[in-house]
């Protein structure tokens, strides 16, 4: 199968559903100005606060921000990860289920390129990495974003299919649907 970028030639109704889309899209409630900090290295960062403070709480707030500039994550490459001798992750995986390799996509040659970055982004900062003989093989699917740029998102959902359910799960949203009526609003 191969991507297909949405092209000039759009049918109608798929132009109205964008449009749709761009018009639901979240906005701040109030107008927002941003304001630059410096990080350690003397890099300018750029930071958006609420347009409604007064000038001195806007520099009381840069303040608070370029003191604490350090815990921030400008990119990537600053998220510090968790050991793994500390903490690591394992899928909980029902024992029936065998590895499932995905059939490779054929990817659209215009989109190589953005695949390849941001590869090369999550390798960099230690996101991921790379395997030899993987068990299991999901495909990337490409997903336009608003603008001209494209997100990188992976197909995991014959992997959630294999996953036992969590033996301790959040309360929260399954009680609601289980029992609405035992809650107030």
């Amino acid at each position: 199968m191969e991507v297909e970028e949405a092209g000039g030639e759009e049918e109608s109704g798929e132009k109205e559903k964008r449009a749709g889309r761009e018009q639901s899209r979240m906005e701040p409630a109030e107008e927002v100005v941003e304001m630059e900090v410096f990080t350690k290295a003397g890099k300018a960062e750029r930071v958006r606060v609420n347009g409604g403070l007064s000038l001195e709480d806007r520099a009381r707030m840069r303040e608070c921000i370029q003191k604490k500039v350090d815990v921030f994550a400008w990119s990537a490459a600053d998220m510090s990860g968790i050991d793994a001798d500390v903490a690591c992750h394992r899928l909980n995986l029902d024992p029936k289920t065998h590895p499932i390799r995905q059939k490779m996509r054929i990817i659209a040659t215009k989109l190589e390129e953005p695949i390849r970055k941001e590869i090369k982004k999550l390798l960099d900062a230690g996101f991921i990495s790379e395997i030899q003989y993987p068990g299991w093989v999901s495909n990337v699917v490409m997903v336009k974003k608003g603008d001209v740029r494209w997100r990188m998102c992976v197909d995991f959902s014959l992997l959630n299919k294999s996953c036992l359910n969590d033996c301790y799960p959040c309360l929260g949203s399954t009680r609601w649907l289980i029992q609405p009526s035992t809650f107030l609003l």
